[in-house]
């Protein structure tokens, strides 16, 4: 069940990811371009950070979610 709940997450958090650079490219590619203004490293930072920080988010709603559906069966 866990391995699920990872892998699970791990696609939510691409796909979400995904579409979230693509509408800033179609919508204003000023926005996406004005992150790697201090660097690319900072850049890269920061579109890694917000990666991790939205699987760890994404993961925990997941495992809450089975949790709760978990307890409810009972």
């Amino acid at each position: 069940m866990f391995k699920k709940t990872l892998k699970d997450a791990a696609i939510t958090t691409a796909v979400i990811y995904v579409l979230n650079i693509l509408i800033k490219l179609i919508s204003n590619p000023t926005s996406l371009i004005e992150i790697f203004e201090a660097g690319v490293w900072a850049g890269v930072g920061v579109i890694g950070s917000s990666l991790i920080f939205l699987y760890v988010l994404i993961f925990f709603v997941f495992t809450i979610g089975k949790a709760i559906m978990k307890a409810r069966k009972q």
